[in-house]
């Protein structure tokens, strides 16, 4: 029987740094440190910060409201 062969780091993949950022809702600045924490490159870190803002601010997912008006 074969040894499991270790985990290359113990780092999180970018991806799922992003989907904890869109669930928990983090805000840019929370972003930025989490990946200066992990090292990430500021290349990696601009996409992921951009990629969270743009899907928080999409709302072409939500239904669309109704304006009232007035009868």
């Amino acid at each position: 029987m074969s040894l499991p062969t270790p985990c290359r780091s113990h780092i999180p993949r970018p991806s799922r740094v992003v989907a904890e950022a869109l669930v928990q809702r983090h805000g840019p600045g929370r972003i930025l440190a989490r990946a200066a924490t992990l090292g990430l490159s500021p290349q990696l870190t601009q996409a992921m910060v951009a990629a969270c803002c743009a899907t928080a601010v999409d709302r072409s997912g939500t239904p669309k409201r109704r304006a009232l008006t007035a009868t």
